[in-house]
C-alpha cells in the first residue's frame, strides 16, 4: 500500500473485481472498497479514495447509530479523506459517527514512545495508525492506514505503536469495542538523547556482570534495556526491554526461574531490573523484583555502584514516592551518608545530583549549590566526566537565577558543552505554568462533543518560553493538535542558563487533555 509504483493499486483493483461478483456479502464488498480507497489516498488520489469510501459506507447501510469494527474503520477513513479534501465539516461528522473522542482513553499509557526522527522518519512526516489493545495491556496489533508520504515511514510508525502498553487497570476502563480498534496520529520525536542521571550506574552493573562471567546489561540513551544471562543448563538468555514486556511476562518469568536455578544467582539481577523498570508491570511486582535484586547483590558482594543503583530504583518505587520530596530526599541523604557510597566517587556524585534536582513540583533544596559544587570539584572524577559536566550545567542555571551571571558563565564554560547542546545528564525542564482555559477548547470539537488529548513535544528556551511545539501523538487524529499548540504558547518553564540566551535542552514533552465537564 505504501510502496511507490502501481503494484498496490493493481492488487486492489483485482480484489475489487472479485468482490463485486454476484453473491458476495455486502460487508465483504464494503471492506474491499475501503482497502481500495486507502491505496488511492496513500498514492495521492484523494477524490477517488473519497468516492470509494462513500461506496463502502453505502454497502454498510450508511451513517447509522449502530457501529462495529468495520464501520469504525470506514467512517474513520472517510474523516481522513474529507480532511484531505478540505471538507472539514464532513470530516467532523464522519468522525462523530465512529464514536471516537467520547472520553479520553488511551492517554494514560504506561509506555507510549513515538519513534525517533532519523533518516527514515522526518519531522514533517505523519501517519494514522490503527491498533487494538489486549486485556493484558499490550498492543495486540498495529497497522498504518494513512501516511503523509510513500515509503517505509508508515511501517516504522506502526512498529512504534506496537511497542506501547497500558496497565491492566487502565485497559479495563476502555470500552471493549474501542479497545479492539482505535486510531492515533503519530509523528516522530526530535528529542535529544538525555538519559536519567542514574543511567551512569548501569555501566557499573554491566562491568560487574561481565567480570564474573554472569552476563551483561546495557541501557541506551533512549532507555532501551538488554540483558544477556549465562546459565549452566543451556544457552544464554537474552531479554530486550526496548518496549514494555507486558506481552511476554510469562517468558520473562520463565527466564528468571532458569537464572535463579543457575549456579550463579547474580545472573538473575539484570532480569529483575528489567522487570522492576517496566512501568506496565503492577507496582507490587516491580518492588518485589528490585527487593530480590538488592538481596542478591548483598549476598554476592556486588560493587557499591550496583547496590547504589538498586537502592535508588527501589526508592522510586515506594507506594507514596511520587510527589513526596521530603521522603525521597531523606532516603537519598541516608544513602549518601553510608560509608560505602560516601567513598565511591561515581555513586556519591549520582546521589548528590539527584538531591540537587527539583523533584516533581518541589524546588531544589537549600543546599543545592553545595551539592553541585561537591560533584563539580570532585578530584576523583575524570576531568571530562558526564557527571562533572552535568553538575556545572546545573550550577550555571542556579547562579544565573541568583543574579551572578559572571559566575554562571564560568560554570557553564567548565561544563565543556556548547551553548546549544544538552549535557547528557542535564536536569529535566521544570514547568512553572501549564494548563489552559475553556476558551482554548476548539469550537467545532465542542459542537460535536469530541474529547481527546495531544502529546506535545517542544524545546525550552533559556528564558522558560516554549519553542518549536509539535504534536507527536494525537487522539482522535486531526482534531485537537492546533488548539494544543496554540494553548502551549502561554506555558512557562523555569529559566536555565545558556550563554547569549541560547535554547536550553530540547525534546520536553507534555500531554494536554481536552474534556467536557
Amino acid at each position: 500500500m505504501f510502496d511507490p509504483g502501481d503494484a498496490a493499486l493493481g492488487y486492489a483493483d483485482e480484489a475489487l473485481a472479485l468482490a463485486t461478483a454476484p453473491g458476495i456479502k455486502k460487508s465483504l464488498v464494503a471492506d474491499v472498497h475501503t482497502l481500495h480507497a486507502r491505496v488511492l489516498l496513500s498514492h495521492g488520489n484523494v477524490r477517488g479514495g473519497y468516492a470509494e469510501l462513500k461506496k463502502a459506507l453505502a454497502e454498510q447501510g450508511g451513517l447509522t447509530l449502530q457501529v462495529n469494527a468495520a464501520a469504525i474503520a470506514t467512517r474513520s477513513d472517510l474523516a481522513t479523506a474529507a480532511l484531505l479534501n478540505h471538507d472539514d465539516e464532513s470530516a467532523r461528522r464522519y468522525l462523530a459517527y465512529t464514536g471516537a473522542g467520547h472520553g479520553t482513553p488511551f492517554g494514560s499509557a504506561a509506555v507510549m514512545a513515538p519513534p525517533p526522527c532519523d533518516d527514515t522518519l522526518k519531522p514533517e512526516d505523519s501517519a494514522i495508525v490503527e491498533f487494538g489493545i489486549g486485556a493484558d495491556g499490550a498492543v495486540a496489533y498495529a497497522t498504518p492506514v494513512y501516511a503523509s508520504r510513500l515509503g517505509p515511514s508508515a511501517v516504522e510508525f506502526a512498529r512504534a505503536v506496537d511497542g506501547w502498553s497500558w496497565t491492566p487497570a487502565a485497559v479495563a476502563r476502555i470500552a471493549p469495542l474501542f479497545r479492539a480498534v482505535t486510531r492515533v496520529e503519530v509523528r516522530c520525536s526530535t528529542a535529544s538523547a538525555r538519559p536519567r542521571v542514574i543511567n551512569t550506574l548501569y555501566g557499573e552493573l554491566d562491568g560487574w556482570l561481565k567480570s564474573r562471567g554472569s552476563g551483561s546489561f546495557t541501557r541506551s540513551a533512549s532507555g532501551a534495556m538488554q540483558a544477556r544471562v549465562r546459565v549452566a543448563d543451556g544457552p544464554a538468555i537474552t531479554v530486550a526491554g526496548d518496549r514494555s514486556l507486558t506481552s511476554d511476562l510469562a517468558g520473562l518469568r520463565a527466564a528468571m526461574v532458569r537464572a535463579r536455578a543457575s549456579h550463579d544467582e547474580a545472573a538473575a539481577i539484570p532480569l529483575l531490573v528489567i522487570l522492576g523498570e517496566d512501568a506496565a508491570v503492577p507496582a507490587a511486582e516491580r518492588r518485589a523484583a528490585i527487593d530480590e535484586a538488592r538481596a542478591i547483590a548483598v549476598r554476592t558482594a556486588s560493587p557499591t555502584g550496583v547496590t547504589t543503583l538498586l537502592a535508588i530504583i527501589a526508592s522510586q518505587l515506594t507506594p507514596d514516592g511520587r510527589g513526596q520530596a521530603a521522603t525521597w530526599r531523606g532516603g537519598l541523604r541516608t544513602l549518601l551518608a553510608t560509608p560505602a557510597v560516601a567513598a565511591d566517587p561515581r555513586s556519591r556524585s549520582v546521589v548528590r545530583l539527584l538531591l540537587a534536582d527539583a523533584y516533581y513540583h518541589a524546588p531544589s533544596p537549600p543546599d543545592a549549590d553545595a551539592l553541585l559544587r561537591a560533584v563539580a570539584d570532585d578530584p576523583a572524577l575524570p576531568a571530562q566526566d558526564q557527571l562533572r559536566s552535568g553538575a556545572n550545567v546545573r550550577l550555571a542555571s542556579l547562579l544565573a537565577r541568583s543574579g551572578d551571571l559572571s559566575a554562571a558563565r564560568a560554570a557553564f564554560d567548565r561544563s565543556g558543552i556548547s551553548a546549544q547542546q544538552c549535557s547528557l545528564v542535564d536536569a529535566q525542564p521544570i514547568a512553572t505554568r501549564l494548563g489552559g482555559s475553556s476558551t482554548d477548547f476548539p469550537r467545532d470539537a465542542l459542537r460535536w462533543g469530541f474529547e481527546g488529548w495531544v502529546r506535545l513535544e517542544f524545546d525550552v528556551a533559556a528564558d522558560g518560553h516554549l519553542v518549536g511545539q509539535r504534536a507527536i501523538v494525537t487522539y482522535p487524529p486531526a482534531v485537537f493538535a492546533p488548539a494544543a499548540i496554540d494553548t502551549s504558547k502561554n506555558w512557562r518553564y523555569r529559566p536555565t542558563f545558556r550563554p547569549e540566551g541560547g535554547t536550553g535542552c530540547g525534546g520536553a514533552q507534555q500531554t494536554m487533555r481536552f474534556t467536557i465537564n
